[in-house]
């Protein structure tokens, strides 16, 4: 499966700062995806900025191989990695939840739900179940809590209309229609921005911490922010084909 392919790229990258680490991702796509050591091949990966320069010439060949064992000064690039792939884990998760065939309670997950003076994620307050492939059923904890409940998963991103019975709410899915096809298509590519601009936050934060760094070469400095742009690219890269090959599985599935 294409967005299988995807995904497994997407994850490689958290090998960075974690190389032996084994994920399960059974929601969407059901099978263990290794975290192999990836760094060698992120720091190969050219920047979308460097290889734009790179067409004039020579001038950014020195950045090429870059590593971060090559830097004098000290810098936490496991954290930094760490950071940027909590973004791509997110989407991982995020992805895995839109399933075309049947339905997941994990649907429901991020639908916030006023409780009084807090709001709190849906399934604190109660809890969410398939009662068949185009049914999901909340079974509410605090009847007192259930209309707060359907409003909350009414006024959702889902386009659906709960019925609740006491505290039991059944969430029919619609069928997927072409509608509901570019609705769910929608959800994906927006939770895929939402992971790059958590990468590229990470990526700001860490060049303006090497550019304050007193007493480093400007060269050195510059080879360093060379490379966290790199890193951040190589995870934006990868956010970008996990989305479109789990877009390419919601049209045509």
């Amino acid at each position: 499966m294409a967005s299988s392919a995807a995904l497994a790229r997407l994850l490689a990258l958290r090998s960075v700062a974690q190389p032996s680490v084994a994920v399960a991702v059974t929601a969407g796509f059901r099978q263990n995806i290794a975290f192999t050591a990836a760094a060698a091949v992120v720091t190969r990966l050219p920047s979308r900025g460097m290889a734009a320069k790179a067409k004039g010439g020579n001038k950014v060949n020195k950045f090429t191989n870059v590593s971060a064992s090559d830097f004098s000064f000290d810098f936490d690039w496991k954290r930094m990695d760490a950071q940027m792939a909590e973004a791509t884990e997110a989407l991982a998760k995020e992805i895995a939840k839109h399933r075309v065939g049947k339905v997941s309670p994990s649907l429901l997950n991020n639908i916030p739900v006023k409780v009084g003076e807090t709001t709190q994620p849906l399934p604190q307050v109660g809890q969410v179940s398939a009662a068949d492939a185009q049914t999901l059923v909340v079974t509410v904890f605090d009847a007192e809590t259930a209309s707060a409940v359907e409003a909350a998963i009414r006024k959702s991103d889902l386009k659906v209309t709960p019925l609740k019975n006491g505290n039991v709410i059944k969430v029919p899915m619609p069928k997927m229609t072409q509608e509901h096809r570019a609705n769910l298509a929608k959800m994906v590519k927006k939770a895929g921005e939402g992971s790059k601009e958590r990468i590229r936050a990470v990526r700001q934060k860490a060049i303006k911490q090497i550019r304050d760094m007193k007493d480093v070469p400007e060269d050195e400095s510059r080879r360093a922010q060379a490379l966290v742009q790199k890193r951040a690219d190589a995870q934006c890269d990868a956010v970008d084909s996990a989305v479109n090959a789990k877009v390419k599985e919601i049209e045509q599935e």
